[in-house]
């Protein structure tokens, strides 16, 4: 799904900007889809209602329209950097989980998961350093950084309120939460609200499918992922149980490469090929620690 996003964003490279609005108003809409199967699956189980108490209604639609907030940030870092570069990032998500934990829960965290949130964190700097000049791209790490932080703090919300009402009605109401803020984009962002209309108007091809596909496939894995955080052992587990992700993502990397795509060529030219390898391995390797050793709760 990351390299989908990739090319959905250098799709049309005669604009003057990746239609970035247009990727994010879609994924909101899409909540209608989510709410619509929500519905069905509290139709079909007796102890489930829509009507949660407002607190936890509430809850869930803020879970929703961070669902959409956190496509800001990635959208952006992808554009800047690409998929190689952005999507292992994501690994860190159980590291900042790590430290919410840490803060808000007074949780201690083992050795290992330190060592393991050394090995993401260095990983991380060396895969958007350039060996040329050893500069660090800190744009990027810190929109990533920033999506990764939203993602953990939806993943915390979710299995609360999951846990105390029921999952069906939590997914309503978050796919309420998400078109709204398809709705506020649309409304509150002059740039994201003309290239949607843009889009609208001209452009129903190829890119549309690709875009829908990828909100359907994407729509059933963060449906899965919820499903796993909310009656998993733990949230830290179940994200830490990602750190293969890098790997595979670094293998299609390669394969575009072999296929001519010059974009990945350019990227694994002068020691970029080795620089990738070594700074995925940490990241997946830090994560593995992360997943091998969480313990329940």
């Amino acid at each position: 799904m990351n390299y989908i996003d990739e090319y959905l964003l250098s799709a049309d490279e005669d604009k003057e900007e990746a239609p970035i609005g247009t990727l994010v108003i879609i994924s909101g809409l899409f909540g209608i889809v989510v709410s619509y199967f929500s519905i069905i699956g509290i139709a079909i189980n007796a102890d489930a209602t829509i009507w949660i108490p407002s607190e936890l209604r509430w809850q869930s639609v803020l879970v929703g329209v961070m669902e959409i907030v956190w496509l800001v940030p990635y959208l952006i870092a992808t554009k800047r950097s690409g998929a190689l570069d952005t999507a292992p990032l994501f690994q860190t998500i159980p590291v900042i989980t790590g430290i919410l934990g840490v803060l808000f829960f007074a949780e201690v965290p083992p050795v290992v998961h330190v060592v393991g949130s050394i090995a993401i964190v260095c990983g991380a700097f060396l895969l958007n350093t350039t060996l040329e000049t050893l500069k660090m791209d800190w744009v990027t790490i810190g929109l990533m950084l920033l999506s990764s932080t939203i993602i953990a703090c939806i993943n915390f919300f979710f299995k609360e309120v999951a846990l105390e009402s029921h999952f069906m009605a939590t997914t309503f109401w978050g796919g309420i939460g998400m078109v709204t803020a398809a709705c506020a984009t649309w409304l509150l962002w002059p740039t994201y609200r003309k290239q949607f209309n843009q889009f609208v108007h001209a452009d129903w091809g190829i890119n549309l499918k690709v875009q829908l596909a990828n909100e359907t496939i994407d729509t059933i894995a963060v449906a899965a992922s919820l499903l796993a955080i909310v009656y998993g052992p733990s949230v830290m587990t179940v994200t830490a149980l990602n750190g293969y992700q890098p790997l595979f993502i670094l293998l299609i990397g390669v394969v575009l490469a072999k296929a001519g795509s010059k974009v990945h060529q350019e990227q694994f030219m002068n020691g970029g090929l080795w620089k990738s390898t070594i700074a995925i391995t940490m990241i997946a390797g830090g994560t593995i620690c992360f997943a091998l050793t969480s313990a329940p709760s």
